[in-house]
């Protein structure tokens, strides 16, 4: 379709080789440590209330859909790193510390880098869309209707 496409994590560059040579993917790669390019583009990094926490533990969700059932979100979380055999490190830790809760978002820009559609995580499901990515299809759809 004459897309490109760039995934952008958060993480120190050599966190991301040594992550992506164990699990790789075809998506090219950029890290940002710094999360510039989250806040460039406007994506929301709620405050961390009483509230907030409150609201995130009434969460139950299964946002890949290969839990048996939607779970609250930190054993949803925990359980999705077993079936991964992924078990956190200390630097793991430091940078969820560092990025919670960070929200995350996709975008599709034109060739002359406006942005043309956007999906952030959250903004139509409220927290229930924790962890929940636009699937290929929809992905296909929005670039299909940009190209028209």
């Amino acid at each position: 379709m004459g897309v490109e496409a760039l995934g952008i994590v958060t993480t120190k560059p050599e966190r991301a080789r040594l992550f992506f040579r164990l699990r790789p993917t075809n998506l090219p790669l950029a890290a940002d440590e710094g999360l510039i390019t989250h806040r460039s583009y406007g994506l929301p990094k709620p405050e961390v209330t009483p509230e907030f926490i409150q609201a995130l533990q009434s969460v139950r969700l299964n946002p890949t859909g290969e839990l048996p059932e939607p779970l609250p979100v930190e054993q949803a979380m925990g359980a999705l790193d077993r079936m991964d055999g992924f078990t956190p490190t200390e630097t793991d830790h430091e940078e969820v510390e560092r990025q919670f809760p960070q929200l995350v978002g996709e975008f599709l820009m034109d060739r002359d880098g406006i942005v043309r559609w956007a999906n952030v995580e959250c903004a139509t499901e409220g927290l229930a869309g924790i962890g929940k990515f636009p699937t290929e299809e929809e992905f296909l759809a929005a670039a299909r209707a940009l190209l028209r």
